[in-house]
């Protein structure tokens, strides 16, 4: 079964941003470098991973539980435990070489939107 992470990106910017704040007229001064880019999709992509677009400063990646697994030493949560946790789940970068692992923030996957019954009943 093929499962998402989405990998986020150090910015070009001497301190992070306040990631809260960050909107599209101001990402363009914090994108990372292209150089940084090319590495870090390079590097799963050379790991058998499918890459989604860059979005921002960052991009999906899919791949099976068990690449997951071999690569980067754990695999992520499937959305029915996502569903349970409380907070969005962070994967190690401790598999990741230091000059990809450098360029990047996160591997994370974020909580599915819970926006349960309405009055009257689902959507």
């Amino acid at each position: 079964m093929e499962t998402s992470v989405l990998v986020v990106l150090r910015t070009g910017a001497r301190t992070e941003p306040d990631h809260e704040k960050m909107v599209a007229a101001t990402v363009a001064e914090v994108m990372p470098s292209q150089e940084a880019v090319d590495s870090v999709r390079g590097w799963f992509e050379a790991q058998g991973f499918t890459l989604g677009p860059q979005v921002g400063i960052s991009f999906a990646v899919t791949g099976s539980r068990e690449r997951f697994e071999q690569v980067l030493g754990a695999q992520p949560p499937d959305e029915a435990a996502m569903r349970r946790s409380e907070a969005d789940w962070e994967m190690t970068l401790r598999q990741v070489p230091a000059d990809v692992s450098q360029h990047i923030r996160a591997i994370t996957v974020s909580r599915p939107p819970d926006f349960g019954p309405v009055e009257g009943g689902w959507f």
